[in-house]
């Protein structure tokens, strides 16, 4: 069973992680405090909680990317639909010319 200060570290760096992008330093510092409790108790939990701390990141880096290319893709398809218009439009033109 979580002691009460344990409770309160781990509800501590929930509430951080809820905030992770907007303030990454909070959950290392969140983090790096449940990982000294949990040193002085077992090496073990210290290295499953460091495992999964490396996993976060690498899920956040990987959100991060993945979020920024979907932007990307986002932004040449408009352009693509825009550019399809037009060229519809001039194509249209060209046709009542003749």
């Amino acid at each position: 069973m979580l002691s009460v200060e344990r409770e309160s570290q781990v509800a501590a760096f929930a509430l951080a992680l809820a905030n992770f992008e907007e303030d990454p330093q909070q959950v290392t510092q969140q983090f790096e405090a449940i990982q000294g409790s949990i040193d002085a108790e077992s090496s073990l939990g210290v290295q499953i909680n460091q495992l999964l701390w490396e996993e976060l990141l690498r899920t956040r880096r990987s959100l991060s990317f993945w979020r920024s290319l979907g932007e990307a893709e986002g932004e040449l398809s408009k352009a693509l639909s825009n550019q399809h218009i037009r060229l519809q439009q001039n194509y249209l033109r060209l046709m009542q010319e003749q």
